[in-house]
């Protein structure tokens, strides 16, 4: 089967010890080790993310795309959430606002964005930044809160001034719970499962798609089937049409296979034009990769569509081992 001769550059992020990173449709930051996902919401126009750790300290995330033209007024937005926040507090509570707060590492944040910084007290202590972003037009909002007694300035700096709303690469990182992938940046997510046991992320692009799944808890699956039957017999038994090989190849060290097929058409059969038309239509060639990681007790699956299916499942999966199982997002599914 001849594959395309697209190049794809997987970039190294490498969060700093102590720290992980998370990634959800372009929008990445650095996360303290003890801090987990609690949300996820949105799409790649608009988006809600929360945190939380053990000491009831939460951080948010929110943004939305501006306007194709003009730049838009930070401080009128900042006000309308103040107002809002006031409302919630009522007239009884305590709400002071501190505009243009100063934050440590400042001097990290990308030059062309516009941002302000800003805090406010009430029965928790809030620390913010909002930030436009003239390439992408993201106005991103976060704020780290916290109790009095438990304000680390230092570890909310280092969250918020990490805050990046796009990728500089061809790539987007996407991290969550002790997961890690790049994928181009062409490529939307439509679809996916967060759940135990199982993430699943399904991206489209023009006629091109991209699965990666990771399954937990594998060893007692592999105790009744082999790899490939699972894969082939279960985990795919929802595609039809397509005709699929396993080829066993190791990845990154650990036992798996590579998958080769096409989507199964009629005319492919006819001996004197099936495989040129096989070729021609690239948007029809299947192509993945699988490996069995003993010591995380995972199965990882990427399985690629399109004319350069094989070179996109293994830029992926090449990402994914590279990371690791301790890279994205910690706890939650196995």
């Amino acid at each position: 089967m001849t594959e395309s001769t697209t190049t794809y550059h997987v970039p190294a992020r490498t969060p700093p010890s102590g720290w992980k990173s998370f990634g959800w449709n372009g929008v990445t930051c650095l996360i303290p080790d003890a801090w987990d996902v609690s949300g996820i919401d949105g799409t790649a126009k608009q988006g809600y993310f929360t945190f939380d750790d053990e000491r009831s300290r939460r951080f948010e995330i929110k943004f939305d795309r501006a306007r194709r033209w003009g730049r838009p007024a930070l401080e009128t937005t900042l006000e309308n959430y103040f107002k809002a926040v006031r409302k919630q507090v009522g007239k009884k509570g305590y709400f002071e606002v501190d505009h243009d707060i100063e934050l440590l590492d400042e001097e990290t944040i990308p030059t062309e964005y516009t941002y302000r910084t800003y805090g406010w007290t009430g029965d928790v202590i809030g620390r913010g930044i909002i930030v436009h972003c003239p390439v992408c037009r993201r106005v991103t909002i976060a704020q780290c809160l916290a109790e009095k007694n438990r304000v680390n300035l230092r570890e909310l700096s280092t969250v918020l001034t990490s805050i990046r709303c796009h990728s500089e690469t061809d790539t987007n990182l996407w991290a969550i719970f002790e997961f890690a992938a790049e994928v181009p940046t062409n490529l939307d997510l439509q679809q996916n499962k967060l759940q135990a046991g199982l993430i699943n992320l399904d991206f489209y692009g023009k006629n091109r798609r991209l699965v990666v799944e990771r399954v937990g808890l594998v060893q007692a699956i592999l105790k009744h089937t082999a790899i490939d039957r699972y894969v082939e017999k279960i985990h795919y038994k929802k595609l039809r049409r397509r005709r699929l090989r396993f080829i066993a190849e190791p990845w990154h060290g650990h036992d798996g296979f590579r998958i080769d097929g096409e989507r199964s058409r009629l005319i492919y059969r006819i001996p004197s034009i099936g495989t040129q038309l096989r070729n021609w239509r690239g948007s029809d060639h299947v192509g993945g990769r699988v490996w069995h990681s003993v010591e995380a007790n995972r199965l990882y699956i990427v399985r690629a569509e399109g004319r350069d299916a094989q070179a996109l499942a293994d830029a992926t999966a090449d990402s994914i081992a590279r990371y690791g199982d301790s890279h994205g997002m910690s706890e939650n599914p196995s």
